[in-house]
């Protein structure tokens, strides 16, 4: 496989009898511009975020096997991976989960990947595409095991990504789902701000257990597992935990820094409402019920999606 090799997207053709070679790409969009806009902002934050924290933090990206190495547990447990199975992993950012596999044909997606390969030393064995998880720029049923971590909380459509999994998913195939979680209280509030313009940024939606469970049926898929996740990547990577108040404090105060740096940049309103929006967030986050979710599933026996 080519190094660091994004896919040649011109067409909805299919991938299977298409070659990879170079570092050009046709960026996948979405036709819909519904919450395009809400999206770029999305995008601005998440690319700000790995550029600020992650580029040239070489302790960070190491620590981070240790991270995945937990969730591919897990994955074991429900998917015997063979040497030829296809694995492809959704939103997987530079040093996401398919990195650290061992086993399978891998491939990552994500609508960044041409500011990550410029930035990261990625994966060299890993075929890497630039694209939307709403429009998959590959044929049905062509992975065994499609991956997607805290991810769908960024698309423009959650449904609509989850439906494309599904359609490239093999029918004994095994999706992987992670989802960070909120409790009850933390959900609505989030809801509220971000209906009225304030929410956070990175994340367009947040979701509790039967939010994505309404959405993986939906979507054609039937959950097989549910399990409690380890936290969020940038504690775990730190040496921290989630659940600890202190850190939690440190880490949303840095958070915010960031936040507010963004927000001055587009003027005193926008500041405003960033302020106050992380003044409500900060009091009302419950840590011990907001915290990453694993989701198994397969596809629905008469799945049609």
């Amino acid at each position: 496989m080519a190094k660091n090799a994004l896919l040649q997207r011109t067409s909805k053709t299919s991938v299977g009898s298409r070659q990879t070679a170079g570092r050009s790409c046709t960026q996948i969009e979405n036709s819909d511009s519904k919450g395009a806009r809400r999206f770029e902002l999305a995008q601005v934050w998440e690319k700000d975020f790995w550029a600020n924290v992650w580029t040239d933090d070489r302790a960070r990206q190491t620590k981070a096997r240790s991270y995945w190495e937990h969730y591919i547990a897990v994955l074991k447990e429900y998917a015997r991976l063979k040497t030829d199975d296809r694995v492809l992993d959704v939103g997987c950012g530079p040093f996401g989960m398919i990195s650290y596999l061992a086993q399978g044909q891998r491939f990552g997606l994500d609508s960044l990947m041409h500011f990550y390969l410029a930035s990261f030393d990625m994966e060299k064995e890993v075929t890497w595409a630039s694209g939307g998880a709403e429009s998959l720029p590959f044929d049905d049923a062509f992975f065994d095991v499609v991956i997607c971590t805290n991810t769908i909380d960024h698309t423009r459509v959650p449904q609509r990504a989850l439906a494309e999994m599904n359609r490239v998913l093999k029918s004994d195939g095994v999706l992987f789902l992670t989802v960070h979680i909120y409790s009850r209280r933390v959900r609505t509030v989030k809801a509220f701000l971000e209906r009225v313009g304030w929410g956070d940024p990175p994340h367009p939606y947040s979701f509790n257990v039967p939010d994505v469970k309404r959405l993986l049926s939906e979507s054609g898929f039937k959950l097989t597992g549910l399990r409690h996740g380890i936290g969020n990547l940038d504690f775990w990577v730190g040496g921290e935990k989630t659940g600890d108040p202190k850190t939690f404090v440190s880490r949303t105060r840095d958070y915010g820094n960031r936040a507010v740096a963004i927000g001055r940049s587009k003027g005193a309103r926008v500041l405003f409402k960033t302020l106050v929006r992380f003044a409500l967030l900060f009091l009302l986050m419950d840590t011990q019920r907001s915290a990453d979710t694993i989701f198994l599933a397969r596809k629905k026996a008469s799945a049609s999606v």
